[in-house]
């Protein structure tokens, strides 16, 4: 059978990008042709002949009619049996793949659309007509994989998609611990914690901000490390000086996939004050380095982990709350170390790469095959 994968980024060594590298290996693996399409490599990267085949869109971002008009070609050249788009691509890929009668068209679902309220600047009415154009396209689909129940929730109520349509496949990591992955810090005071994720308001490390001046008291020696960049770092730089805690603050930027790592195993726990949130993969890493993770109890998080075991739930919003779930950790050296194993334990059960591409790809094999014969 031929399999397609699209994506708009193909960043080697970031998580996204890695996971359906994998899943192309393990069609490869299992006898079949796969084509990948990505954008923001140069035409040296294409690889016409062999298996996986690469091409390029024409477009950085393949939202553009000549990337509609590449993909019908290619499409019509090769005849897939099944497809899977994802973030931007899913509109090219989903119509081109159906005026082609590719049998089977898959949507990788990553993002909640309340998210992208937040988050997004346009004028109501344009965000509905996005929505009312991504529901039209959305009905030339034939399986849907959101990453996880909550997304599935949300395609289905805000898009019309049938529930029938879906199968949760949840995000997954190529496991990174090693013999040099750090340890909990045992030493009273001398704590380090991580947030990693880009610097827009859905994200809410302001929320973060606020609640370190509750813990600066009782922990002044505290070092946070914040990993990301976006229009909202500047104003977060100065709400910590507004608070008096720029001291315990660290604001690394923009950090590679192994940074970002390195980051999270130095930590001795991971915190994502997110105001909506899906799958974040900054959780799933924090829980492969065996760190206790405390996170907004929104979106997809609560299925990731549960309170009490591999971290605590702290509501979207209150800085209180979350500066007593930090502390509280802080100061149980016992339940930090029970915590790390429990998440270390749950990422091997549920998150590691290549259990889960098996898994995704016998999926495929499945619903390709019944395409087939429809």
């Amino acid at each position: 059978m031929v399999f397609v994968i699209a994506t708009s980024s193909w960043k080697d060594g970031t998580a996204v990008p890695s996971h359906f590298k994998a899943l192309a290996d393990e069609l490869v693996r299992r006898g079949h042709q796969v084509i990948i399409l990505v954008a923001g490599r140069t035409m040296e990267a294409e690889e016409r002949i062999g298996n996986p085949l690469v091409f390029n869109w024409p477009s950085r971002r393949p939202t553009k009619i000549k990337d509609a008009i590449f993909a019908h070609r290619l499409f019509s050249q090769h005849r897939p049996d099944c497809l899977v788009a994802n973030f931007g691509a899913v509109n090219v890929m989903t119509i081109a793949g159906w005026l082609t009668r590719a049998p089977v068209r898959v949507v990788w679902y990553h993002t909640l659309y309340e998210a992208i309220k937040i988050d997004n600047k346009l004028p109501a009415w344009k965000r509905k007509a996005l929505a009312l154009r991504k529901r039209m396209v959305y009905r030339l689909a034939t399986h849907f994989v959101p990453v996880t129940f909550a997304a599935q929730k949300d395609l289905c109520s805000v898009f019309g998609v049938p529930a029938e349509r879906c199968s949760v496949f949840y995000n997954s990591l190529s496991d990174p611990a090693g013999p040099e992955q750090a340890q909990l810090n045992s030493s009273s005071g001398n704590y380090q914690i991580v947030c990693v994720g880009r610097f827009d308001p859905v994200k809410g490390q302001d929320v973060l901000i606020r609640a370190l001046p509750a813990i600066k008291a009782e922990f002044p020696n505290l070092k946070v490390n914040f990993a990301g960049e976006g229009a909202q770092k500047e104003s977060c730089q100065q709400l910590a000086q507004s608070l008096g805690v720029e001291d315990l603050c660290v604001f690394w930027g923009n950090a590679s996939h192994a940074e970002v790592l390195n980051l999270i195993k130095a930590s001795d726990i991971s915190v994502i004050p997110s105001r909506s949130d899906n799958c974040p993969m900054t959780l799933i890493e924090s829980l492969a380095c065996g760190k206790p993770v405390i996170a907004s109890n929104v979106g997809g998080i609560p299925e990731l982990i549960d309170d009490g075991v591999e971290g605590f739930l702290a509501p979207p919003d209150d800085h209180e709350a979350l500066a007593e779930k930090i502390m509280r950790l802080l100061k149980d050296s016992a339940m930090r170390r029970a915590v790390s194993t429990n998440a270390r334990n749950r990422f091997l059960k549920d998150y590691d790469l290549r259990s889960a591409v098996s898994r995704e790809a016998a999926w495929l094999e499945q619903i390709a095959s019944a395409g087939r014969k429809n």
